[in-house]
């Protein structure tokens, strides 16, 4: 009996024992789960998005950086999100070559990103890239027809030379290298940005439109805020204030920061309310910040002065003067109905004496 006790009592500890070890294995599995599924990424993350929609690129581009160091399970997808809002930052900042490397790392795992987006927008910061180390090598211009050259068979160098041209002020060289790398590549919102402010420039309406309509379709968000603020200069050029008003008031509430977008909102709040003084009286009235804005509407015509009275004395004489001259024009005019008279009685008496004459005859 006592013997069958202790067998119990063994077991009972055995069994014990292993609850125990379960359990604390449980518990080890469970916290490496929560800390591996929990952290600030998200809020990171968000932060990035929030700065990126107001144009804010540095903050953004530090916010999306400290989510990527935070390690978390399940988030692939998103971190490959995240990567590609980094790289835009990047795009932005001139940061070209840290863009390029990153695009590369969206490229091992693409996820449902567009593969051909994924490429032209590689192929952009490489562009920038090469352009900035030719910049720093070499004194003087580009030789623009070697990167012509290279274009043939490596088609983002056209993004190179487009970029060449822009600076130079050559709107329609720019605008044939841009369509040269389109024919060859997918559109991005960079490509439509500078395309279609050379067709802005060349006072290309139609064909900004077009370019305007297609980039906003493009799926890219890298330069969606210029692209849109391109929408609105076309707006202004057509006419339509209003519309154009009611774009860059929603436009402000997103990039509440940006100058340009500022001075645009004083300059069309003044025509579509005919307000002589600006919204933001801090702020010029028009714009001159963007790269798609080469003119300057015609400014309002001062008020003329309105003329001093006339002291009394001088009303006086002035009165004295046109009484006397209607003095004398009425002399004037019975003199000479007086001389009338006179002419028609000596024309008369000369008629009268020449009937007598011939009737005496």
């Amino acid at each position: 009996m006592a013997k069958k006790r202790r067998i119990n009592k063994q077991r009972l500890q055995q069994l014990i024992i292993a609850y125990t070890i379960v359990t604390l294995i449980a518990a080890a599995v469970i916290a490496v789960f929560l800390i591996n599924t929990n952290s600030d990424k998200g809020k990171y993350r968000n932060l990035g998005i929030e700065a990126f929609q107001k144009g804010q690129f540095d903050e953004a581009a530090v916010n999306f950086e400290r989510s990527l160091e935070e390690k978390q399970w399940f988030t692939g997808n998103t971190d490959t999100d995240t990567r590609m809002y980094l790289g835009a930052c990047y795009l932005r900042q001139g940061r070209y070559s840290d863009a390029e490397v990153v695009y590369g790392q969206v490229e091992k795992d693409p996820g449902e990103v567009d593969r051909d987006l994924l490429r032209g927008l590689k192929e952009t910061a490489a562009a920038m890239n090469e352009l900035e180390v030719m910049r720093m090598q070499q004194s003087g211009e580009i030789n623009t027809e070697t990167l012509e050259k290279a274009a043939v068979t490596q088609p983002y160098m056209y993004l190179s030379l487009a970029s060449i041209y822009i600076d130079r002020g050559d709107e329609l060289h720019a605008r044939t290298a841009l369509n040269s790398y389109l024919s060859q590549r997918p559109l991005n919102t960079y490509v439509a940005y500078e395309l279609s402010t050379a067709y802005l420039n060349e006072k290309k309406y139609s064909e900004a439109k077009d370019m305007i309509e297609k980039g906003l379709a493009s799926g890219d968000s890298s330069f969606i805020d210029l692209l849109r603020f391109n929408e609105i200069v076309l707006m202004e050029v057509d006419g339509q204030y209003e519309e154009a008003l009611n774009a860059v008031e929603a436009l402000l509430k997103q990039y509440p920061e940006n100058a340009a977008m500022k001075k645009e909102y004083d300059f069309l709040y003044t025509r579509v309310n005919l307000h002589t003084t600006p919204v933001n009286p801090e702020s010029d009235a028009l714009l001159h910040d963007s790269p798609s804005q080469d003119y300057t509407p015609e400014p309002e015509p001062e008020p003329e002065p309105e003329p001093e009275p006339e002291p009394e004395e001088t009303q006086e004489e002035t009165q004295d003067e046109t009484q006397d001259q209607e003095s004398d024009e009425t002399q004037d005019q019975e003199s000479d109905e007086t001389q009338d008279q006179e002419s028609d009685e000596t024309q008369d008496q000369g008629s009268d004496e020449t009937q007598e004459e011939y009737q005496d005859e």
